[in-house]
């Protein structure tokens, strides 16, 4: 019997540490640097504008609302709309 619940025991933190990798990795795409989007195909010129208004990473870009970016010099709405849709 004790065999057996060890077995269970065994099987549930293994997929406790999946689901926790998993978890982790979701975090990680988040405190990517913002230089990632522009592989994404938003100009280099627009990801210097978001740096120099101090937003380094995706989930800096997040915390921006869609007013607060168009408030960044020179950065069209229509650039915003496209960053509004890459971090969906």
């Amino acid at each position: 019997m004790n065999l057996l619940f060890a077995d269970n025991r065994s099987e549930e933190m293994s997929l406790m540490q999946l689901v926790e990798r998993d978890e982790m990795d979701e975090d990680d795409d988040l405190f990517e640097a913002i230089d990632k989007l522009i592989a994404q195909g938003i100009n280099s010129g627009d990801v210097k504008k978001l740096q120099d208004d101090r937003i380094h990473t995706c989930n800096g870009l997040m915390m921006h609302t869609k007013k607060n970016l168009t408030g960044i010099k020179d950065l069209p709405e229509a650039k915003v709309e496209s960053l509004k849709q890459l971090r969906k």
